[in-house]
């Protein structure tokens, strides 16, 4: 059976692990990454943009002073506002929840169809009955739970394969819950993978052999997939690898800004 294009493989596994003995410029092993716990849903930018010029002008702030206030650039939220965004990263929502004084966790889930939650609703009101206090939206995903995460799907999908084998197919729920783990999976590592090559890629610089080896037969096979903002991430992914040669200057443009973000909130991170 033909296995679908999933952004993972054993030699991630062996990456992220690796406790490195040698010393290269920009590679930063043990690297964290946020995930989202549950599925971001269906993005709505026309949603996502009048609820925070709305929070905006509820809090008498120009688009310029929002930026003031640790917030997106200017531009960047005129872009927002219009509705015409891409799917901000993951630093213009934190600066969108600082600068709107939205509970953190606020404007992903404002991203995804929800509504925000500000500061002031969130304190806990004078009488004795404490307000229920609900989980984190964002939660700290270390190297070591990706690496069990990937070694498990391994384990798991090996296991089908055999049973598949043997009784000539799977039960659909089980086919169907099979193709959500490896979707997600994908998701979660491809994320890691792109922070990996922001550290260690980007406009003219050459990948490290240890990095070329975890992934760069990943980045050769074509960026299919179903869902555009995914694909938006493999293309990216390979642009930051310098395997994407046709490119048009839109695309160009908008890989660039965002790695060059990227650069800034690591080296902000670092200090």
């Amino acid at each position: 059976m033909q296995r679908k294009n999933y952004e993972t493989n054993s030699s991630l596994v062996y990456l992220i692990g690796l406790k490195l003995s040698v010393s290269f410029p920009t590679y930063a092993p043990g690297c964290r990454m946020l995930a989202f716990m549950d599925d971001p849903g269906a993005p709505s930018p026309i949603h996502f943009g009048q609820v925070t010029k709305a929070r905006r002008e509820d809090l008498g702030l120009s688009q310029d002073e929002v930026a003031e206030a640790g917030g997106p650039s200017g531009p960047t939220l005129r872009k927002i506002e219009s509705g015409a965004g891409q799917r901000p990263n993951h630093s213009t929502l934190r600066k969108l929840d600082e600068s709107l004084q939205w509970v953190p966790g606020s404007a992903a889930r404002t991203w995804a169809g929800g509504t925000p939650m500000r500061i002031e609703d969130s304190q806990q009101p004078s009488s004795a009955v404490k307000t229920l206090a609900l989980g984190p939206r964002e939660m700290v995903m270390t190297d070591r739970d990706l690496t069990d995460l990937l070694k498990l799907q391994r384990v798991l999908n090996d296991s089908l394969a055999e049973q598949e084998a043997l009784n000539g197919g799977l039960i659909p729920k089980l086919a169907a819950a099979r193709e959500d783990l490896n979707r997600f999976t994908s998701r979660v590592s491809g994320a890691y993978v792109t922070v990996l090559l922001e550290r260690n890629g980007g406009p003219g610089v050459a990948l490290h052999p240890i990095v070329e080896f975890a992934v760069g037969h990943l980045l050769d096979s074509p960026p299919d997939s179903d869902d555009p903002h995914e694909r938006e991430q493999r293309l990216y992914r390979r642009w930051l690898a310098g395997r994407l040669l046709d490119v048009d200057d839109e695309m160009e443009t908008s890989f660039r800004k965002r790695w060059e973000e990227s650069q800034r909130d690591d080296s902000t991170a670092t200090r």
